[in-house]
């Protein structure tokens, strides 16, 4: 395992994913800190075609490094390979198949009849999704003491990157959202509770723009069975939508706890936005609750 090519890299990213579901967090940042080492040889010290094999391949690990890493870097607050900064180089994975003898190969269908498309799809997504958290960290998470901080047409611009992300899903990795609050208020109305709403004239999101219209619901897909694999790649793409949206909430929680009596009608809606997502954490309802044991990259799902 002293070599820097792929085989490596996948060694160390599978000992990262053991060590972050035990959970271990810091053997599993040591494990992917080497596996981005690999990563950054591979990429930094060759020529690599992107559109073969070789190269699509050595741009599927860098994704998944990125991925795991930042979690890690940005949770724990520990040192950075460096990986992001090839993050304009390396493009997104093409999934191109192996050609052996001269033949191409056909798109993989499972025993249990799962095109792999919904699984590449899924890693796609995941892969955009980790963009808009990172944007989300280097646009919000200001802080000062006037009050002027976090921006609202900043925050107003990520909500609705994060909608269209959802919005723009495939139809076989589409989900419905069910706003929370909606489910809160008619389960358990507050009388005299007063009506918070920001000015028509103010650039913040409103109520009705937090509680975003439902997208497509995803048809059943009768050819397409319900498999554990299934059932936790739905529920981490759902899980990582509420995941997004606290952490836009984030930064206006922690000014309300710091300078409570500069917060505006504004940002207690932010505020309300990112309780609500936290209290539907993926990690406490839906197939986890059945399931504890299959939650995935656990470390990661709980630290969040």
């Amino acid at each position: 395992m002293c070599d820097n090519d792929i085989q490596s890299c996948q060694f160390y990213l599978l000992s990262s994913v053991y060590y972050n579901q035990i959970p271990r967090p810091m053997d599993s940042w040591a494990m992917i800190h080497r596996a981005a080492t690999c990563c950054l040889s591979m990429l930094t010290n060759h020529d690599v075609n992107f559109d073969g094999w070789e190269g699509d391949m050595k741009s599927r690990v860098y994704w998944n490094c990125l991925m795991n890493e930042t979690i890690l870097v940005q949770e724990l607050h520990l040192p950075s390979s460096g990986l992001s900064r090839l993050e304009e180089q390396v493009p997104i994975p093409k999934f191109i198949g192996f050609e052996m003898n001269g033949y191409a190969s056909n798109r993989f269908i499972s025993s249990s009849g799962i095109d792999d498309s919904y699984f590449q799809y899924h890693f796609l997504a995941q892969v955009a999704h980790r963009i808009i958290l990172t944007r989300i960290r280097h646009s919000l998470y200001f802080y000062s003491d006037s009050g002027t901080f976090p921006l609202p047409a900043v925050n107003t611009e990520l909500h609705h990157q994060l909608e269209q992300w959802r919005t723009n899903l495939p139809t076989s990795i589409q989900f419905n959202h069910a706003p929370y609050s909606s489910h809160l208020a008619s389960s358990h109305p507050t009388p005299g509770t007063p009506s918070i709403h920001p000015s028509p004239a103010a650039s913040v999101a409103s109520p009705a723009q937090l509680s975003s219209p439902r997208p497509r619901p995803r048809p059943t897909d009768q050819s397409r069975p319900l498999t554990p694999g299934t059932a936790v790649t739905d529920a981490m793409l759902q899980g990582r939508y509420l995941i997004a949206r606290f952490h836009i909430g984030r930064p206006y929680i922690y000014k309300a706890l710091r300078i409570p009596h500069l917060l505006s009608d504004e940002d207690f809606v932010q505020v309300r936005s990112g309780l609500q997502n936290a209290m539907g954490w993926p990690v406490t309802q839906g197939i986890f609750r059945k399931m504890k044991s299959c939650i995935p990259i656990r470390f990661a799902f709980c630290s969040q």
